[in-house]
Formats: C-alpha cells, structure tokens, sequence
C-alpha cells in the first residue's frame, strides 16, 4: 500500500476512533444499553465475556498479544472508571464494551509514525531531527505556515504542513493505551517523546482550570530548561535512545526537544480548549491517568 493510502487509511481511523469517543461521553446512556446487548462485556469486577484468541500480526502490530491482554486492558479501564465514580469533579469515561474497546485501541495495534520513510533525516543518536512547523527558534528545518483559512485541528497527513506533532496528537488517545511499543525507526522514538510530553502537559490541567491559567501551567512546563534528554541520568527510555556523540550534539538535541516541547504545548491547548476557553475538554482530561509505555517524562 503506497504512503498516501496508508495516511489516508490511518486518518479514516482517527475519525472513527474521535466519532466513538466523543458519542459516549455525549450520551453515557445509550453506551450503558449497548454494553447490556453486547455479549462481550465486561463491568467493574472485571471481564466477563470470552476471551479472545491472540491475533494475527500486521504491519502496523507492536506486540503479539495474549489471549487476555485486551480484556485484562479493559477490565482495568473500567475498575479505574468505577474507582473515581465519588469524586463528581473528576472527568471520566464510562465503562466500556469489549467490541467498543477494540475499536478504541485499533484491535490492539499502536499506530507507527508515518515519518519512518522520511528522506534524508538527520539524526542525533536514534532520534531524528524532523522539520517542524513553528516560530519557536531552534534547529528544526521549519515547514511553510498553514494557509489562511486553514484549520490546525484538521490537517490530514498527506498536507505538505503536517509534522511529528500533529501525529502526536492526533494519535495520542490510541496510542496511550498501550505498555509495548516496538519501536520501528527513529521518527518513532520522536511520537514516543511528544506522546510522553502530551501526558505531562495534561497532568498540569485541572477541570476548572480557564485557558489563561492552563497556558501558564503548560508554558511552566515547555520552558523549563532543565528537562531531560537522551544519554541524560534521569532520561525513562535511555534503554532505547542513543545518546549524543559530544557535547556539541547534545547542545542541538536540547535545543530540537525545546522546540519540541513549546510548539507541542500551545497546539496541546488548542485542541483541549477547542470548545471554549472556560473549561478544558473533558474528553483529554480522561487520559491525564494513561501512562504510555508505563513511562512518564
């Protein structure tokens, strides 16, 4: 399958997966009468339906899972759900059906970025210094700005402005779920960190947090200096991340994370305050308890 058709395929997903997500927090009710007609169910004690044999492998599979990795997944999805039933203040998502989960996590399969072919990168250890579209200074090759007219929120992945970040994103919420992560190329280990970056920013939101107080919660975060890079002591993942060769690289891969990190912030609020600037989503705020990989920055 040719590389537009993969995105184009990867998008109808997203779409999906957005459609799903956002019909049951609209409507708790009628996800309660489809979990009650479903007969791959599971409730807060845990799975009750049958399990599932493991399936086959695909080139977008991470991991060959178990039988009871997705419903092991799940069960725990919805004790956590179950969990934080008393604090009313809390966002949530309701329980959910097995099939409803499947879709939600893509049958088990993490999605890869699709930079992985991406001509000439230049790289820093295993992480590629892909182009960027932003005006934060830094040594990222910067992409052409977005025409007038066009929305960020709504950028395809063949558009010749489409970045790491705006994969980030927009694969966040079905990525999140998953612990394994085969990492196929060095344009997945820059999704890994801007998916691990996500899940900090959202930690410093809380729900009654306004645009204002949430940009400088976020913007505390993008601009310390004091993060952690590849090769550095405190860095999760330095177990699959190369360190620079010299002082003289690492210099430029702090100087492509920072860029990484402001850009990656204020695109963040976007799309949590796309609704108002009052209240964050409570759709994102869902996944502030989600740990990628079980790591955390």
């Amino acid at each position: 399958m040719g590389l537009i058709s993969w995105r184009t395929r990867r998008r109808v997903d997203e779409i999906e997966l957005a459609e799903l997500s956002d019909s049951l927090l609209s409507d708790p009710k009628s996800a309660r009468q489809t979990r009650q007609t479903d007969s791959d169910t599971t409730d807060c004690k845990g799975f009750v339906g049958p399990t599932r044999s493991s399936s086959p492998s695909s080139h977008k599979s991470t991991t060959s899972t178990g039988s009871g990795f997705l419903e092991a997944t799940l069960a725990q999805h919805n004790l956590n759900q179950c969990c934080h039933c008393s604090h009313a203040s809390e966002p949530r998502l309701p329980s959910l059906s097995l099939s409803q989960f499947r879709l939600l996590t893509n049958n088990s399969q993490a999605y890869h970025s699709v930079f992985l072919d991406e001509p000439n990168q230049q790289l820093i250890g295993n992480f590629a210094l892909l182009p960027l579209r932003t005006k934060t200074r830094g040594p990222a090759l910067q992409l052409s700005a977005l025409a007038p007219g066009e929305d960020p929120l709504q950028l395809a992945p063949d558009h010749a402005s489409y970045d790491p970040l705006d994969e980030a994103l927009s694969l966040f919420r079905a990525n999140t779920f998953f612990r394994n992560f085969e990492i196929k190329g060095p344009a997945d280990r820059v999704l890994i960190y801007a998916i691990l970056f996500i899940s900090q920013c959202l930690n410093q939101i809380r729900p009654t947090m306004g645009r204002r107080e949430a940009e400088k919660a976020v913007s505390n975060v993008a601009l310390d200096n004091n993060f952690s890079v590849p090769g550095d002591a405190g860095f999760p993942l330095n177990q699959a991340f190369q360190p620079p060769r010299d002082r003289n690289e690492a210099e430029v891969l702090r100087g492509y994370v920072g860029q990484m990190r402001q850009e990656l912030g204020m695109r963040l609020l976007q799309r949590v305050y796309a609704d108002g600037e009052d209240r964050p989503s409570k759709w994102w705020l869902s996944f502030t308890k989600r740990k990628f990989m079980g790591k955390a920055l």
